[in-house]
């Protein structure tokens, strides 16, 4: 396997050019990526080449440099999303949830809390309240969590024959949150109204949802598939269906519900969107 080298890449809209490139690591296998509302700072979090480790990374975006890459001593990692502020950050850890801070330019663990799940990458914050959201496996509930102190205070039950829940969105003004992942008959998108935490839309889609994010005038939505044939769907928020798709065969694609869209497996395509800025989580090489 060719080694591959860790950068996030930033990239004006909607001309697709690149205006930054901060490496991260010298090499790495795959990873996630927020950024704060402000625009200032990255985090990602990424598992080592070898799979050793599992690391958690804060970027400076203001000039460009790493402020701190740690070994976060944890054996499972994956989401990882910013408080609406941009003050603290989560990660999901196994089945549960950790709290970071940047202070001082090291990453501070603030607390952790292990919820009897097991892991599920998927977790959100919404833009209103704050709240955390996450997914839980095999029993279609998702878990809704105090940002403060990391204590669970509810679950909502989404679909009596979910078996999994791959990621989840919230619109940008706080009043749906999307969920995509699996039934019993194959792949699905659930949208529940967060007022009243009901399901309000629920239908099939053809292929492996991987990720999905409104656009930030909440006028749209995006579903990426990263298994099957790189369908990437389109939707109206509270629509009954997708409204439209582009198929780019081989390409493996995510969308996070701030303001960027990535691409991996060396693959590269785009549509017009109207946004500032992209943030891209790269590997050059060869996937594991």
């Amino acid at each position: 396997q060719q080694s591959v080298e860790c950068s996030i890449l930033e990239y004006s809209l909607p001309d697709m050019t690149l205006t930054n490139q901060v490496s991260i690591a010298g090499e790495c296998s795959a990873g996630n990526i927020d950024v704060n509302p402000a625009g200032t700072m990255a985090v990602v979090a990424y598992l080592a080449y070898d799979f050793s480790s599992y690391h958690l990374v804060a970027v400076d975006l203001t000039n460009n440099t790493v402020i701190d890459n740690i070994d976060t001593g944890y054996t499972m990692t994956d989401g990882i999303v910013f408080d609406k502020d941009g003050q603290s950050f989560f990660m999901r850890i196994g089945g549960g949830v950790a709290k970071f801070h940047v202070a001082n330019d090291a990453i501070q663990t603030d607390d952790a809390q292990g919820y009897g799940q097991e892991f599920s990458p998927a977790i959100a914050v919404s833009p209103s309240t704050g709240q955390i959201t996450v997914a839980e496996v095999g029993n279609g509930n998702i878990r809704l969590i105090n940002p403060d102190d990391l204590n669970d205070t509810t679950e909502i039950h989404v679909a009596d024959n979910a078996t999994n829940f791959n990621r989840l969105a919230y619109s940008h003004d706080g009043t749906k949150l999307m969920v995509v992942g699996q039934d019993g008959d194959g792949n699905h998108v659930w949208e529940i109204n967060t007022s009243t935490g009901l399901v309000e839309n629920d239908y099939s889609l053809t292929d492996f949802p991987e990720s999905v994010g409104y656009t930030p005038d909440d006028s749209q939505y995006v579903i990426g598939d990263n298994f099957g044939s790189g369908t990437i769907f389109f939707g109206t928020p509270g629509g009954s269906n997708f409204t439209d798709s582009i198929v780019q065969p081989i390409r493996s694609y995510a969308m996070r519900n701030t303001n960027f869209i990535y691409s991996m497996n060396g693959s590269d395509a785009s549509e017009p969107v109207s946004l500032t800025n992209v943030f891209v989580v790269a590997s050059y090489g060869t996937d594991p």
